[in-house]
């Protein structure tokens, strides 16, 4: 019937959507739209509290709304099947920085023992393993997944990053070039490639494209682009002065901005500055308890587990190596639950055996 077409359009548009588009927008009003239609259609409205969930994550102005939309949509579709997949995923995405990394762990795969060919799953296991230092383990994931969608612009650019990660440059290369050829307007794909540009020796090439409107990374701000510019006259050019100059600038933009504390870790451990790389990372990802106001207080209390950590896939990237062979990495690792959960896993990080 027209309606059953246009409902599969609608589902095919917002499938699209996700896997080739930078935004969860445009996918999340098809699904909306495809629930509206049928109301008795539980994958359409799991896809629906995904992609708000996602958008929630995004922060912003429509973090609040898309919170509470997911929600509501999850509780619709699991109300009609409660295994759906996609809906299961919207509540661990809205609640994983309530739960410690192996919890997180299990329920994605609970979710991939139902439905092992949910892509958006195995994209946030994935991201999971990376930020534990599992690089080999979340390309393996990836690998999967492509097998099913080989031409999905949202599994090239994680698979550049980990083969970058993994010390496999060339090949890293070669994924992220044919990403640009293919969409070169995707935010993360350019993101991607001015990454790997800019901590492989060749920051001339990463500030080509901040000149070129054509291929600049979108994700940045105006000041983020200014920021990009010290640090990459640095990172091409090692003289005292270059340095001291990008260290002063990062420094800055951390303390003004904790959303610039990615950048600012990666380049001054990248240049060296470890110790200004290890303040921030302490400020960005360690909460500590307020002193308590009597003498016998211990001048400094332990640190409590945080959540930023799982926002952290940086930890792992070949710019930190210097911090990773700090003795205060292990302290910082073991702050934010990392040690905790290779110890529960019975696993060790890629970087502890010599492989990043």
């Amino acid at each position: 019937s027209r309606e059953d077409r246009r409902f599969n359009e609608l589902m095919e548009l917002g499938k699209q959507a996700e896997l080739y588009d930078d935004s969860s927008n445009k996918g999340s009003k098809y699904f909306q739209q495809a629930a509206a239609m049928r109301p008795d259609n539980a994958k359409a409205e799991g896809l629906f509290a995904l992609t708000q969930a996602m958008l929630a994550e995004d922060g912003g102005r429509e973090a609040s709304a898309a919170v509470q939309a997911a929600g509501g949509a999850a509780r619709i579709a699991l109300a009609r099947d409660p295994n759906e997949p996609n809906a299961r995923l919207a509540l661990i995405t809205l609640q994983r920085s309530t739960l410690d990394l192996a919890t997180n762990e299990d329920r994605l795969r609970e979710i991939l023992a139902m439905a092992p060919d949910n892509i958006a799953a195995m994209q946030s296991l994935s991201g999971l393993l990376q930020c534990a230092g599992r690089g080999r383990d979340a390309l393996a994931l990836l690998e999967r997944a492509k097998a099913i969608e080989p031409f999905s612009a949202s599994l090239h650019f994680p698979k550049a990053q980990l083969l970058w990660i993994l010390g496999r440059n060339a090949e890293a290369d070669r994924v992220i070039d044919r990403a640009m050829q293919y969409w070169p307007e995707h935010r993360i794909v350019r993101f991607a490639r001015f990454t790997i540009y800019a901590y492989t020796g060749r920051p001339r090439a990463a500030l080509a494209m901040l000149n070129d409107p054509e291929r600049r990374p979108q994700v940045y701000s105006p000041d983020e682009i200014s920021l990009w510019r010290v640090s990459l006259a640095a990172l091409d050019q090692r003289t005292p002065a270059s340095i001291a100059a990008a260290r002063s600038a990062n420094l800055d933009a951390a303390k003004q901005n904790p959303r610039r504390s990615n950048i600012a870790i990666l380049v001054l451990s990248a240049l060296g500055e470890v110790d200004a790389a290890f303040e921030i990372a302490n400020q960005f990802l360690l909460f500590r308890r307020p002193a308590e106001l009597r003498p016998q207080a211990p001048a400094r209390q332990a640190p409590v587990k945080s959540t930023g950590w799982r926002f952290a896939p940086w930890m792992f990237t070949p710019p930190v190596a210097p911090m990773r062979a700090d003795p205060r990495f292990t302290a910082l690792c073991d702050g934010i639950g990392l040690t905790e959960y290779w110890a529960k896993r019975g696993v060790k990080p890629d970087y502890q055996l010599g492989i990043t």
